[in-house]
């Protein structure tokens, strides 16, 4: 006894398989987000088609009463009105920005019927056999329509558009084609067959550009969705460098970039006592902002950090103002989030602070990991000190503190900055030289600078002997400035 169950669902495979056979997509079936995209790109060659069809209507009209290249001038003006009248239809759905897939085959259908009617008429009128009918000019138009289905990106309205008139031709060769003169008929059959090669070899050759181009074309979609969804995820400027140098871009070097660190300030206690829902939509609104200010300063986000964010300037590429432009995105930071606290109407947070570091020097850049997993990105002692300059805003109760490494390769005078007493940081056997904004420059005002945030002496304490500030002082100030329990 045979089994029929599954069958049905075997044949609609099949079915499936042999429509994407019928449109050279091969066995692989296309993703929905591809095929919206190569809709469009079929519904904007349509329009680029309606517009071609016009010129042609022109280049014929030209010829026919200008240069009076036709025989025959009755045939070929009901011919030329009929291709007008389906132009201007053409046209008029592209102005609509109507657009169907079926629109194609109705087009492609009456465009070859146009010329096999052409070439009916013309033998009964004149008496041509089929094979000279079809060599007429208006004949000839079918090239033009190969070529037309060709634009289309579609492979199998080529094969339509060719196997549509040879039938055509067939029929009016062997039932409706003129009788040829004795002796002539072996000349004719030559005749015959060499037109039809010909067309058939056209027909050939713009298959095979069409093939090739639909798969560059869908090629050239996934890449670019590829592209489109690795950026979300990595920074687009290390997308284009990895598609400009490929794996050259991954090689470790070492070079001085600058690095940014930016911390939530009360982030920490805030998640214990709101619903998470609301801390995500927070969290996502912060980053969202900061992220279009690093990247009107061209910086790259290293990594997210929990609610801190790591930024670096000289990645993938390095260039001269690298510093400079970290400190203005610093600043451009600050007056973000102070933009950002005069719009906000959610009472549960209170005011949005962030506490920003930044230093420069020396780094190591390049995918670190193994075969399975790896992470562009940098490392050295100038991420860490970027990071503890960071964790000293808030010890200190400051929104922002650069190193004077990086106001040095900023060529930015550091009597334009508040000086803050050298610190010791943990991992450096040397004191760091801090500055913070002084809101008395011009190019420092307006930047988020509360009179609360301004450098005052309580944020700079009398150094011991030994250049370490007391652990009293530290904590004074800790207790002194906002934000007591920051993370």
């Amino acid at each position: 006894m045979i089994r029929s169950s599954g069958s049905p669902a075997r044949v609609l495979a099949l079915a499936r398989r042999g429509a994407a056979w019928f449109r050279f997509e091969g066995s692989e079936p296309i993703p929905p987000y591809i095929r919206s995209i190569l809709a469009d790109a079929e519904r904007r060659s349509e329009v680029f088609l309606a517009y071609l069809r016009l010129a042609a209507l022109i280049v014929l009209v030209a010829l026919l009463r200008v240069f009076e290249f036709f025989p025959n001038d009755r045939v070929v003006l009901v011919s030329i009105v009929i291709y007008g009248v389906a132009t201007g239809a053409a046209i008029l759905l592209a102005w609509r920005h109507f657009y169907r897939p079926w629109l194609p085959w109705v087009f492609t259908t009456l465009d070859v019927a146009l010329v096999i009617g052409y070439v009916a008429v013309l033998t009964r009128d004149t008496g041509l056999t089929t094979a000279a009918a079809f060599s007429a000019p208006g004949g000839m138009m079918i090239f033009l329509f190969m070529a037309h289905a060709a634009v289309r990106y579609r492979p199998s309205l080529v094969l339509y558009t060719a196997g549509l008139f040879l039938l055509g031709w067939l029929f009016f060769d062997f039932i409706a084609g003129t009788t040829p003169e004795p002796g002539q008929s072996h000349l004719m059959f030559e005749q015959e067959w060499a037109r039809v090669a010909v067309t058939l070899l056209t027909a050939g050759t713009l298959l095979v550009i069409t093939v090739r181009t639909r798969a560059l074309l869908l090629a050239s979609i996934r890449d670019a969705y590829l592209r489109t969804s690795i950026a979300r995820f990595v920074p687009s400027t290390l997308v284009a460098e990895f598609a400009r140098r490929g794996d050259e871009a991954a090689a470790c070097q070492q070079h001085a970039v600058a690095v940014l660190f930016a911390d939530l300030r009360g982030f920490t206690a805030a998640t214990e006592r709101l619903p998470a829902v609301d801390v995500l939509r927070f969290l996502n609104e912060y980053r969202r902002r900061m992220v279009e200010v690093i990247a009107a300063h061209d910086g790259m986000v290293d990594k997210f950090i929990g609610d801190a964010i790591m930024v670096v300037f000289g990645v993938p590429r390095l260039r001269p103002d690298d510093a400079s432009r970290a400190v203005t995105c610093a600043l451009a930071m600050l007056a973000a989030v102070e933009a950002w606290n005069r719009e906000r109407t959610e009472v549960a947070w209170g005011r949005v602070r962030i506490g920003i570091g930044a230093h420069h020097g020396e780094v190591i850049v390049g995918a670190i990991g193994d075969e399975r997993r790896l992470e562009y990105t940098v490392i050295g002692d100038t991420v860490n000190a970027a990071q503890r300059i960071e964790r000293l805003c808030a010890e200190l109760g400051l929104p922002l503190l650069v190193s004077a490494e990086l106001l040095r390769a900023a060529a930015i005078p550091e009597r334009r900055w508040h000086p803050i007493s050298p610190q010791n940081v943990r991992g450096r056997q040397r004191p760091l030289r801090l500055f913070a904004p002084s809101p008395v420059h011009p190019e420092n005002e307006g930047h988020g600078l509360r009179s609360d945030d301004r450098p005052t002496d309580a944020a700079v304490p009398e150094e011991r002997e030994d250049g370490q500030s007391s652990a009293s002082d530290l904590q004074g100030r800790r207790s002194r400035r906002f934000n007591a329990g920051d993370s």
